[in-house]
Parts: structure tokens; C-alpha cells; sequence
């Protein structure tokens, strides 16, 4: 019975054994699965890092301005910018400038005093709603020009966003650097200047002038001025020859001018007498006395 219970124990120990055995096999497999798993974590993660490192930086995202607040800003151009708000053609700036496939904008801003000349005030009567957006758009170039680039600029044809909306050949402008260093832009009414720069950074450039822009697509051409009236001082025509002849032959009071110098035939007789009796009178003083 003693070496049963021995035998049983023997079994029981030598099971446990394997058991415990078994059980630290497992446990170091598993700790080794751990560190390997740590080890890729780490090696995955320096990949990473590395590959972080080598490539480039992604491109900032691009800074869109506000058109209209610039305009806003600088103070003096209210009347543009309404026009602006109610054809919506601000609107169609902001998308040109926000657009990261376009050329930019040109804007040629006219200031308030523009608006109030006694030429605008007259043509800008009676606009259909499709013409003034053409009239705004005929404001703004469909590029991005600096104010070097107007000034090296001597382009007698040049395109604005109301061509390219309209149909090419139509709502030009001439822009050109003046003698007198300063750019003007030229359309079939009036020749503006630049006066000033309010905002020019890629892709949008914002220029003050100082005269609407009117294109003859809109408004025909203008009427030819008036010829000069005559002078006041000028000389009058030459008379004809028998006004001539008759004012030479009268004076002042109508008068024969002859008539008025020369002396009548009483006064010749007169005259005769007085030399006869004066002749007379000598003749007896320088007589010899008998």
C-alpha cells in the first residue's frame, strides 16, 4: 500500500513538474512575443520619424484677401463699392482672387469725387442692370499687374473682365506710362490717372483713378467738340467795293469827307477879294508921291 501511495505521489510530482515546465516555456514564449512586438513598435516608429524627416514640408495655405474690405480701408471709394454690392460683380473679384488657378485681378477703382463729375453724373442715368455689370467689370483686368508693370506698360489694346465676359474686341483700355510719370488708363470717354496704390500683392493689385472708365460698347462714342466761337477782338470781314467807295466819300455825319476839308466857292471868292484889295493897298504905299 506504502509503495502504491509512493508510486501515486511520484506520478503526481513528476506531472507537476512537466506542468510547471510547460507553464514557463509558455510564459518565456510570451514574454518574448512582448519584446518583439516592442522592438517593431519602436523600429516601425523611427521609420517613420525618418521618413517624416526626409519629406518636404506641405505648402502653407494661401492667404485670400477680402476685396471689398480693402476697398473699404481706403476710405474713398463708397460709390464704386455700391455699385459693386448691387450688380454682385464683387462676388466675381473675390472669386478671381481666392482662385488658386487664376492670373489674378487688376482693380482700377474710381474715388467718389470721380462718381460726382458733371460727365459721370450725366452717363451713369438710366443703366439697365446687364450694362452696369459690364461697366464694373470693364474696371478690373483679368491679370495680376503690379505697379512696375504699369509703368513699363505701353499697350494701346488692352483686355478687362468685361472682354472676356463680352465677347473678345470689346471693353478696351489703353494703359500708358505718361511723360510726367504717371500711368494712365484711357477709355473711349475719359483719360484717367493713377493716383494711388491702395493694395497690390499676388494675386490681386487695387489702383485709385481719378475718372470713370466709360466704354463706347455701353455708351458710343463720344460727340465731336464744338468748333471755337470767333474771337472777340478779331477783325471784321473787308467791305466791298462800293461799301468802300461810299464810306470814303462820307464823313462821320454822312457828309462828303472832301466837303468837310476842302473850302466852298463863297470862301474862294472871299479870298480872291481880299487879295485884290490887299494888292491894291500895297500898290499905293509903294507908289512915288507927286
Amino acid at each position: 500500500m506504502e509503495i502504491r501511495n509512493a508510486a501515486i505521489l511520484q506520478i503526481r510530482s513528476g506531472s507537476l513538474m512537466r506542468y510547471s515546465a510547460a507553464a514557463c516555456r509558455a510564459k518565456l514564449l510570451m514574454q518574448v512575443v512582448v519584446v518583439t512586438g516592442l522592438v517593431m513598435a519602436c523600429s516601425s516608429s523611427r521609420l517613420q520619424l525618418a521618413h517624416a524627416q526626409l519629406a518636404p514640408a506641405p505648402a502653407p495655405a494661401a492667404m485670400f484677401v477680402n476685396v471689398t474690405q480693402l476697398l473699404v480701408y481706403g476710405g474713398d471709394y463708397s460709390t464704386f463699392i455700391n455699385i459693386m454690392l448691387e450688380t454682385k460683380v464683387d462676388i466675381i473679384f473675390q472669386s478671381i482672387a481666392n482662385s488658386t488657378t487664376s492670373t489674378g485681378i487688376t482693380i482700377f477703382a474710381p474715388t467718389d469725387e470721380a462718381f460726382q463729375s458733371k460727365l459721370a453724373t450725366s452717363l451713369l442715368n438710366n443703366l439697365t442692370a446687364s450694362q452696369k455689370v459690364s461697366l464694373v467689370e470693364y474696371h478690373a483686368l483679368n491679370d495680376f499687374h503690379s505697379l512696375r508693370d504699369l509703368q513699363n506698360s505701353n499697350q494701346n489694346q488692352t483686355a478687362t473682365l468685361a472682354s472676356y465676359n463680352n465677347g473678345g474686341g470689346r471693353y478696351m483700355l489703353n494703359i500708358s506710362f505718361g511723360q510726367l510719370g504717371v500711368v494712365q488708363v484711357m477709355s473711349d470717354w475719359t483719360l484717367a490717372n493713377v493716383t494711388s496704390m491702395v493694395y497690390s500683392q499676388s494675386p490681386v493689385s487695387i489702383f485709385a483713378v481719378n475718372q470713370v472708365l466709360f466704354p463706347e460698347d455701353i455708351f458710343g462714342l463720344p460727340s465731336p467738340a464744338p468748333a471755337p466761337a470767333p474771337f472777340s477782338g478779331a477783325p471784321n470781314p473787308t467791305p466791298s467795293s462800293s461799301s468802300s467807295s461810299s464810306s470814303s466819300s462820307s464823313g462821320p455825319s454822312g457828309t462828303s469827307n472832301d466837303d468837310s476839308f476842302a473850302p466852298s466857292s463863297s470862301n474862294l471868292s472871299s479870298l480872291f477879294f481880299s487879295l485884290l484889295i490887299s494888292l491894291f493897298s500895297l500898290t499905293i504905299l509903294i507908289s512915288p508921291q507927286f
